[in-house]
């Protein structure tokens, strides 16, 4: 693939998109998703649930037969974030 054709494909899908397209499409508004590596990610869920986060979603596989497990949380500002572990 030629250069060009990479940062035209990278522009066209980084263009954010509009408070009424994402609504319509069922997304979240556009942002970063950081996502924090733990070595226990229920331990950390807990700890987070008891300093007043709001677990978002309970930690589940990042997909069918991944060695990895996800969660997400909003901290008190409300912002989203996510955690990652990696199953040894």
């Amino acid at each position: 693939m030629r250069l060009s054709t990479l940062a035209t494909l990278l522009a066209v899908t980084l263009l954010p998109l509009s408070a009424q397209e994402s609504a319509s499409a069922h997304l979240a508004p556009p942002g970063l998703l950081p996502y924090i590596w733990v070595d226990d990610i229920q331990a950390t869920v807990a700890s987070l649930g008891s300093h007043g986060a709001e677990i978002v979603d309970s930690p589940h596989p990042d997909h069918p037969d991944s060695t990895s497990t996800i969660a997400t949380f909003r901290d008190p500002a409300g912002n989203l974030m996510g955690l990652y572990q990696e199953q040894a």
